[in-house]
């Protein structure tokens, strides 16, 4: 919700911060988020949205009819609705908005995102069972990304060797099946950047690699051992904490099943939707 009042100033700023006596008619207000989470649980968060759009832009001289909520299948989609004008705003991150410069956008704000109480080079300082908390008090600049591994045999045998203080090579890493978000989210490009920056290699070069619809998708994947590496946002770490088990009928916890195996360069802030 919290992401609602800031798109909601936001907004009125963009409109106009003073009240107007003369109503303004805009039929539809079309407005476009990408797939961080489900899309139905996305655009039940959303609905709210709605009347408190109407009603505060009511304030500042424009009558909306109707705003509609869309997400689209990844953030690139949500870029090319901007740009042909289906999409009147859209959450789009920092990276696919440098691809669709030219296509005239206009950022009308950036995201701060609380700290997370763990904030570590180490690969190891993540790999507790400390649950990720997100302080309300201190705001970051950049969020995390990170590569897991998940609880299939593959999986488990790259963390123990982890463990055991023994650095991962290419080709255990490419013996892996690997699960990744669509190429225009972060999970993708950081993932990508990671192996990149460690082993000189492309994403192009991982024999099972498979693209994913979505990061619950992907998750869902790693929980049905179906992939054995995974990279997200480090925030759906804290979000599947609680639903790993009760979503996905796994029976340990979350932090036990998944690891972190590789940290990415921290990301610029995006424009999404975020809980």
């Amino acid at each position: 919700m919290k992401l609602f009042i800031v798109l909601l100033s936001s907004l009125i700023v963009l409109f106009g911060c003073s009240p107007q006596a003369k109503q303004t008619q805009v039929e539809e207000l079309v407005i476009y988020g990408f797939p961080f989470l489900e899309p139905d649980v996305m655009l039940s968060r959303s609905q709210p949205l709605k009347q408190l759009l109407k009603d505060e832009l009511s304030l500042r001289g424009y009558d909306i009819k109707q705003v509609s909520i869309y997400i689209g299948t990844s953030q690139n989609a949500v870029a090319e609705a901007l740009s042909a004008g289906t999409a009147h705003i859209g959450f789009i991150n920092s990276l696919t908005y440098l691809l669709y410069e030219e296509e005239a956008l206009l950022p009308i704000f950036s995201v701060l995102r609380g700290q997370l109480n763990i904030d570590s080079d180490k690969i190891s300082d993540w790999n507790t069972l400390t649950p990720i908390v997100r302080f309300t008090d201190q705001l970051a600049p950049y969020y995390r990304n990170v590569v897991m591994a998940g609880p299939s045999p593959k999986g488990q045998s790259l963390v123990a060797q982890l463990n055991d203080e023994q650095p991962l090579t290419w080709d255990e890493l490419a013996t892996a099946r690997w699960c990744m978000p669509n190429p225009g989210n972060a999970g993708y490009i950081y993932g990508a950047l990671w192996v990149y920056q460690t082993y000189g290699k492309k994403m192009s070069d991982l024999p099972n690699l498979t693209i994913m619809g979505g990061y619950h998708e992907m998750l869902q994947a790693l929980a049905l051992e179906q992939c054995d590496i995974v990279s997200t946002p480090m925030i759906l770490r804290r979000d599947y904490e609680t639903r790993w088990q009760s979503d996905f009928n796994r029976s340990l916890p979350f932090l036990q099943e998944v690891k972190v195996i590789g940290l990415p360069p921290k990301t610029p802030n995006s424009r999404d939707f975020d809980s």
